[in-house]
């Protein structure tokens, strides 16, 4: 059975709403500079694997995928500040047929350094005519993040039409093992994230939102659901990734701090104490985790489920508000 949508635009998990963000502003002071006068911890740099579906089921909305890549095109070219790109496209062929090993799907396309024209050259590649094998897709993208330097926030972000029980093509492509696979590259924190940024079809299956919500879930990620006209999905792919990009800023470098609280202050006097729980998984309200507890490089304010709601995500939307915080260690 599937669910009829009418054309409209979703920017949100399934879990609930998130207001769109305006694309970072690239003549806005760089976020990641130290303020040293108040002891405020860096931004991590970001540095994303963007993971290119080209499935077969791409070719029922072509003008959708158009719109996919002219919002990509359009949130990069706003040049976000401290972001190194690699790209990664699925499916792969061994001699002719649909590779389904992570192996296979390890070596980026583009490597990290990656330009913004470059990548916007490997979204114009047409989609195969395959299935589906985004299990070992996103196996093989936690590798490729791997490789990236350990003073970044690293993630994956999926750029996908795939609904469930749709074209998956690979055993390990099955939605629960997806969700497993995200799970083991985030690995409480220590890893990447996984964002999911999803096209919507005319239809969708009863569970499309909850299916794609574990993913992002168990990876620590964001998920984001566009749909509409080709103008619809290049706004709203542009706006879920400008608020994947606004969640990064949930991370600072500790450049040598073990601090067991932070302090969140803001310029209008709004100030928040979080307290360390012992990983992403124990995460809870006002609070953050280290990536290694024995030798911590990195601090994360804890984020909702799928990415909505948490300490991370009223932080960031408070800085709308009262500008970007402060947050320096106790």
């Amino acid at each position: 059975m599937t669910t009829r949508l009418a054309p409209l635009l979703l920017a949100a998990s399934a879990c609930g709403s998130t207001p769109a963000a305006d694309p970072p502003d690239a003549s806005a002071p760089d976020a990641s500079a130290p303020d040293a006068a108040n002891g405020d911890l860096r931004v991590a740099p970001m540095a994303w694997v963007v993971v290119d579906d080209r499935s077969e089921s791409w070719e029922r909305h072509l003008e959708r995928r158009a719109g996919m890549r002219a919002g990509l095109a359009s949130f990069l070219a706003a040049g976000p500040a401290n972001l190194s790109l690699a790209a990664s496209s699925f499916p792969r062929l061994t001699s002719d047929h649909l590779d389904c090993t992570a192996d296979a799907y390890a070596q980026a396309d583009l490597p990290w350094g990656a330009s913004a024209t470059a990548l916007d050259a490997h979204f114009a590649e047409a989609p195969w005519t395959y299935g589906s094998s985004l299990g070992p897709a996103l196996a093989g993208a936690g590798a490729i993040a791997r490789t990236h330097a350990p003073d970044v926030e690293p993630a994956i972000v999926l750029l996908t039409d795939a609904t469930p029980f749709d074209d998956e093509a690979c055993e390990s492509s099955a939605w629960e093992q997806v969700a497993v696979t995200a799970g083991s590259i985030f690995a409480g924190g220590a890893g990447a994230h996984v964002h999911v940024v999803s096209v919507l079809g005319i239809g969708v299956s009863d569970d499309h939102f909850a299916r794609l919500d574990g993913i992002a879930a168990a990876g620590g990620g964001f998920v984001g659901f566009v749909n509409g006209s080709a103008d619809d999905v290049a706004r709203g792919t542009r706006d879920v990734l400008a608020t994947i990009a606004e969640r990064a800023t949930c991370t600072r470098l500790l450049d040598g701090a073990r601090p067991e609280s932070l302090e969140v202050a803001f310029g209008d006097g709004t100030r928040t104490t979080a307290h360390r729980v012992a990983d992403a998984n124990a995460c809870e309200a006002e609070a953050f985790y280290v990536d290694d507890p024995a030798a911590p490089t990195k601090a994360t304010l804890c984020s909702g489920r799928a990415g909505i709601g948490g300490f991370c995500e009223v932080t960031y939307l408070r800085a709308r508000i009262a500008g970007p915080p402060t947050i320096s260690p106790r």
